[in-house]
């Protein structure tokens, strides 16, 4: 799991800061600053543990 996050994170933040730095006419700092969101607020969640009911396994 930790190498599939971990390439399709290079990969999409890769992808944007390439097409962001080859084009003078696009500014892909939206794009990247939504992605980065959704990547910060995916590692927030995924912190949270369900903790079980007393008397549950």
């Amino acid at each position: 799991m930790a190498l599939l996050y971990g390439s399709l994170g290079f990969e999409v933040i890769g992808g944007e800061w390439f097409a962001m730095w080859q084009s003078s006419a696009w500014n892909g700092l939206a794009a990247a600053e939504r992605i980065l969101d959704f990547l910060v607020l995916t590692l927030i969640l995924l912190q949270f543990r369900e903790e079980p009911v007393k008397g549950e396994i």
